[in-house]
């Protein structure tokens, strides 16, 4: 939500960044898989940034799963 308390359009909403620490400013889809999962298990992580890992560890589990299925119908 936008400071006029409308949601601003799709089209024009950055991607989420991380807040904090040795990757301030980067992008949560450019974050090293480990370093995402690591803040993903902070105990006190809240909301939004925790539902923004949380989408980010799903989208590439669904890649990986995409991955792995396209390379299973290519093998005999």
């Amino acid at each position: 939500m936008n400071s006029s308390g409308t949601h601003p359009h799709p089209c024009t909403q950055q991607a989420p960044t991380m807040p904090f620490g040795k990757y301030r400013g980067t992008p949560l889809e450019d974050l090293p898989a480990e370093y995402l999962l690591w803040v993903g298990c902070l105990s006190d992580l809240r909301q939004p940034l925790l539902g923004h890992v949380l989408k980010e560890m799903g989208r590439r589990i669904m890649e990986l799963d995409q991955k792995t299925a396209t390379a299973d119908k290519g093998a005999p």
